[in-house]
């Protein structure tokens, strides 16, 4: 009061670190600090399970806990990476069978069944 700050002790629930005892409170508010950083943790863990990344406890009462608090179903969002994933290998197949030469295809320059690959091999 002393700084014209308002009195949030109605309405500010303030929580204390278990290890370190240091004070500190949440907010929900989209612009606090809280909030932002809560989001962004909560992006990180979701392209880690996306990506694969194995957690030390992945039992049922993680993966509720989890649910509860990030709002992430863990197993959707593995199977999701894994779709992800897999859509992405077929797609660089496909690149790659698109980029490469066809044996049987014929050499325009030259008009030779096979290609230039097949008179090199000729030689």
């Amino acid at each position: 009061q002393k700084y014209g700050s308002p009195d949030f002790n109605d309405t500010l629930d303030v929580f204390q670190c278990n290890k370190c005892e240091q004070g500190y409170w949440w907010s929900e508010e989209p612009t606090s600090s809280a909030s932002r950083v809560k989001s962004a943790a909560k992006r990180l863990f979701q392209l880690c399970l996306r990506g694969g990344v194995n957690f030390a406890d992945e039992g049922e009462d993680m993966k509720q806990h989890v649910k509860e608090f990030w709002g992430l179903d863990m197993d959707r969002e593995q199977l999701e990476g894994k779709l992800d994933m897999e859509k992405q290998h077929e797609e660089e197949v496909i690149k790659m069978e698109k980029t490469t030469l066809d044996k049987d295809c014929v050499d325009k320059k030259y008009m030779i069944s096979g290609g230039v690959e097949e008179v090199i091999g000729w030689l």
